[in-house]
């Protein structure tokens, strides 16, 4: 691969650019051949089975855990819906491995300071990050804390399904 498709292929840059393609007025896919061909190039792998896999779904708005996990169980995903960040963290001890969709701003304690606590305790799951606040600043912070992709609320199906499948395929290739 190319060293641009290396960029791409890291979780940081490629969320971010994933995020603010879908947000931009402008296709910079169809302004760039290059930009087109390394996207190509870095693709991540198109066959990925979410049958069976475990969705922690932790958001303090009860009307966006109903909905993500109404949503997520009509794709056979098992998604367990937690209120706040410490109903979360307070759980993990009986939980398996699996990807966390993620509050930024929630009560008692925000979704930075959740991904801090897991990489305290050296669990490195899939963390994408679920806010109506899409500031630039919140995306680069999430990035830089470990989170694998960010996405702002409202979000379309096919765009929180395709950021599951790239965690699960994560997921599974750190085993």
């Amino acid at each position: 691969p190319t060293p641009a498709a290396a960029l791409f292929r890291d979780p940081a840059f490629s969320a971010i650019f994933r995020h603010f393609s879908r947000t931009s007025p402008v296709d910079l896919t169809a302004q760039s051949p290059i930009i087109a061909g390394v996207l190509a190039e870095a693709a991540f792998p198109k066959e990925v089975t979410l049958s069976s896999q475990h969705v922690y779904v932790v958001d303090d708005d009860r009307d966006v855990r109903r909905s993500i996990s109404f949503m997520l169980g009509t794709t056979e995903l098992k998604s367990r819906p937690f209120a706040s960040g410490t109903d979360f963290l307070e759980s993990l001890e009986e939980l398996e491995p699996g990807c966390v969709l993620l509050d930024i701003r929630m009560p008692e304690i925000d979704g930075f300071q959740v991904m801090a606590d897991l990489e305290k305790r050296g669990i490195d799951w899939p963390v994408t990050i679920m806010t109506g606040h899409g500031e630039v600043s919140v995306a680069v912070r999430a990035m830089k804390m470990g989170a694998m992709d960010f996405i702002g609320k409202p979000f379309e199906e096919g765009v929180l399904l395709g950021s599951l499948e790239r965690a699960f395929e994560l997921l599974r290739d750190r085993g």
